[in-house]
This record gives C-alpha cells, sequence and structure tokens, in this order.
C-alpha cells in the first residue's frame, strides 16, 4: 500500500507537493474507508482506501498521477535504455533556472508490512541521487545510496548487502539501481521492482484485453455480468469467444476505431519523435447480449456497437477486479469519464467495502463530477486539491486544510469557491452567439 508520494519539478510542479494516504486521526466518518495496518514504527498510523483529486482545468491534477506514473516506469524500464539514451523528462518549464536541476520522485510504501522510502532524483543524462530505507522495526535500515559528485558515484551499502557493491560496475548513469538489481535477481530489491509493476494505471483510452481475458478464461465471468446486469444497461450477460469473422457493418465500425487510433499514433509522434505505436488485433471478441422486448430473443451486440459509456465500464471491470483481489493499487485520471455519477459512485464504493477489498487495494483518482463531492462517500482526509499559484505551478493540498464541519456540503462549498481549486473566469467569458448579421457587414 501507499503511504505518501512527493514529487518536484517535473511537468506542472515546480517545489515539492505530497499527496499522502495515511488516514487522519481526527476524521472519525466512514471507518470502512479506511485500512487498518500494523507498521512498524509508526504507531497508530492507518491507511486511506482512496483518494479523489479534484482542481480546474491546467491546474495539474492529471500531471501528479501522470508524475506517480513516471516514477513507475522509471523503474521498470531504465535498465533497457540504450548507453546514450536519455530519460523522457519534463522539468517545470516557467522557470528557466530549474532546467538543469533534477526532478525528483520518492515513494513512502508497505511491503510485506514493512515501511520503505525510496527516492531518487534524475536529470535527463542521469540519476543524480538515489537510495532505499527500510524499518523493520523504528530503527531504519538504508539498503543502499548513490550520489553524483561530478565525476562518478558515492556509494553507501547496509552492512548485511555488501553483495550490492557488485552492482556498481553494472548500474548505468540512466539507471536505476533498482532496475539493475532485478536483472541480476537481487532478492530484496527486486521486491521493490514487482511492487512498483503492480501498481496499475488505467488510461483514458478504452482497453477490452483485461476484461475480456477474464472472461474468456472463466475467472470472475459472473461477478462481471452481475455488475452489467446490475448497471442497467440493457444487457442481460455478456460472453467472450475467439474471434470470429464479423458482419460488415461491425467490421466497418472496427476499421473507424482503428483508424482513429493511427491519427493518434501520427499525433504523439509529431510530440514525441520516439514514441512507438501498435494496434494489436484482438484475437478475442467480446457480445453483449440484448433482448428482444417481444420475443425474448437474446441478440448479440459486438462491443463496437455498444455506447462509450458500456465500453469505458467494461473496459474498467477487469482491472478493478484484480486490483481488487490482489490488493494493487490503481491510479485513474478523470474515472467519471463516459460514465453515469451512479456508476463512478459504485465503482469507488467496491474499494471501500471490506467485502469486494479485504486484502489492501487502494484507488487514487482525478474528477470533474462534483455530485461525488459528499461526504456520504468520501471522509474529508480522503478530498485533495490542486491548484496553479501566481507563478503557474500546481500546489497540491487536502480539504482538511479548511477544517470543514462533518455536516458541511462540500459540494456547494467547491463550487463557490470556498477551497480554490476552481477556474476563475474573466468577466468578458461569455458563451453568446456571435451576430451574423455584424459580420456579414
Amino acid at each position: 500500500m501507499i503511504i505518501r508520494f512527493s514529487v518536484e519539478n517535473f511537468l506542472s510542479v515546480r517545489d515539492e507537493q505530497t499527496l499522502s494516504l495515511v488516514a487522519s486521526n481526527r476524521e472519525k466518518q466512514h471507518p470502512e474507508n479506511v485500512q487498518v495496518v500494523d507498521i512498524p514504527g509508526l504507531k497508530g498510523i492507518d491507511l486511506l482506501k482512496s483518494v479523489v483529486i479534484y482542481g480546474a482545468n491546467a491546474s495539474g491534477k492529471t500531471n501528479v498521477i501522470q508524475a506517480m506514473d513516471f516514477m513507475r516506469s522509471t523503474v521498470l524500464k531504465s535498465f533497457d535504455l540504450k548507453p546514450d539514451a536519455k530519460f523522457p523528462l519534463s522539468p517545470f518549464r516557467l522557470d528557466r533556472s530549474l532546467e538543469d536541476t533534477p526532478s525528483c520522485f520518492e515513494m513512502t510504501f508497505l511491503l510485506n508490512g514493512i515501511r520503505h522510502e525510496y527516492f531518487f532524483s534524475i536529470l535527463r543524462d542521469r540519476v543524480t541521487e538515489e537510495w532505499l530505507d527500510s524499518y523493520p522495526k523504528r530503527q531504519r535500515i538504508r539498503w543502499f545510496s548513490r550520489s553524483w559528485n561530478g565525476n562518478g558515484y558515492d556509494w553507501e551499502y547496509s552492512p548485511k548487502e555488501k553483495d550490492l557493491a557488485d552492482l556498481e560496475s553494472k548500474t548505468r548513469p540512466n539507471a536505476l539501481t533498482v532496475s539493475t538489481a532485478t536483472q541480476f535477481a537481487h532478492p530484496m530489491l527486486t521486491q521493490v521492482f514487482r511492487w512498483f509493476e503492480s501498481i496499475k494505471f488505467i488510461e483514458k483510452g478504452i482497453f477490452f484485453d483485461v476484461t475480456q481475458n477474464l472472461i474468456y478464461e472463466g475467472k470472475s465471468t459472473e461477478i462481471i455480468n452481475q455488475i452489467i446486469r446490475e448497471a442497467d444497461l440493457g444487457i442481460n450477460s455478456v460472453q467472450v469467444s475467439k474471434q470470429e469473422k464479423m458482419q460488415e457493418e461491425d467490421m466497418e465500425e472496427g476499421r473507424k476505431k482503428k483508424d482513429a487510433f493511427k491519427q493518434i499514433e501520427q499525433a504523439l509522434k509529431i510530440l514525441d519523435e520516439t514514441f512507438e505505436f501498435q494496434f494489436v488485433e484482438m484475437p478475442l471478441m467480446t457480445e453483449f447480449m440484448h433482448q428482444d422486448a417481444n420475443t425474448g430473443e437474446k441478440i448479440p451486440f459486438v462491443i463496437f456497437r455498444e455506447s462509450e459509456g458500456t465500453q469505458r465500464l467494461y473496459s474498467l471491470l477487469g482491472p478493478w477486479i484484480l486490483a481488487l483481489q490482489n490488493g494493487q493499487t490503481v491510479c485513474i485520471d478523470e474515472i467519471d469519464l463516459s460514465l453515469h455519477p451512479l456508476l463512478s459512485r459504485r465503482l469507488i464504493k467496491m474499494f471501500h467495502d471490506s467485502d469486494w477489498n479485504s486484502n489492501g487495494a487502494q484507488l487514487i483518482m482525478t474528477t470533474h463530477d462534483t455530485t461525488l463531492l459528499d461526504q456520504d462517500l468520501f471522509r474529508r482526509d480522503q478530498i485533495w486539491f490542486t491548484e496553479k499559484n501566481q507563478s503557474g505551478a500546481t500546489e497540491l493540498y487536502p480539504l482538511t486544510d479548511y477544517h470543514p464541519r462533518t455536516t458541511e456540503p462540500i459540494q456547494k462549498g467547491y463550487m463557490s469557491g470556498r477551497y480554490g481549486a476552481i477556474p476563475i473566469l474573466g468577466s468578458n467569458f461569455s458563451f453568446s452567439p456571435p451576430n451574423d448579421k455584424e459580420e456579414e457587414e
């Protein structure tokens, strides 16, 4: 489980910003939203099962999720970089003095019931600092650290981990020690690598593969069908089979989707020449079974003929169920995308429900859906905001900074600007239609 995450000098974040999933001892409502844990050295500390981030457009809430994703992908992929390759780093651009300043990432998390703290700072061409600490008891154990001295690295290791010294010559400047150690099967650092690997980031696109595979393999099929039936989509069940020849009209829908992916690929390559994309033809086919109201006959619909909301829900259910079963962390930007607020609420409640979430899964999300700003759904310490300051830098802060009452209507307070994090529209901002006659004259 994640305890806290910090980032500095990345995208719209200039100064260090921290997202904490530590439950406040002052908050007594919704005990079901809290995971009771026993962390050595941190007596009385429990963790939140979910947090939600609100903010105006371009305030940086998505960048908080992207910073976590960047940290994860750097841990997983830095060893695979070519020796002269650079990190795809995006430091804060509105302060020229930070162009050559390292970007910093720190994650505090539970692994095997023990608190770990992992930190690294990087420039585009090298790691400048990296360390890993653990707290099996109150006392800190530093597994390793390395820092750039201008000519090379100064290394330190735990006295019990002298074998880490073998990694000095194997770890490139543009690779993390954790990434390198995993390639050589170091037992402890491989566990840290696997922990980062377990975090799931759900993109805004619609990807069916996880859900399809679960149903095809006969895993969680009834659970997925039950949720879809209860979502009032007019669907009785979902079936997955090997891809057969589609009807021509359905094939045309599929071609449209493929053409759209190709356009996205071309646009992204303009921004990043190193971007690689591959459209994968799914070997499986999902059919949604509807029912003829007059005859009761079951009518199959392929996925492309369902609404975007249905496709979105279906694509989420597989990763959702796996995360809950395996105790993983899910990070999702705009959970409300194409979903009715009641569906979004139901998905969130699955993480709060101890029957669903018995293994310590966590949910980190962003949204614009203010109907979810409800103290019947969230504790006050689960709600966070992003706002840009006068320098254009993102500031991340919790609702608890404003000490709202337990009976306070959070949605109303947010929309009125009590907590900040809303757009300040100019006095001339108008949606009035243009005067065509004046334009013609």
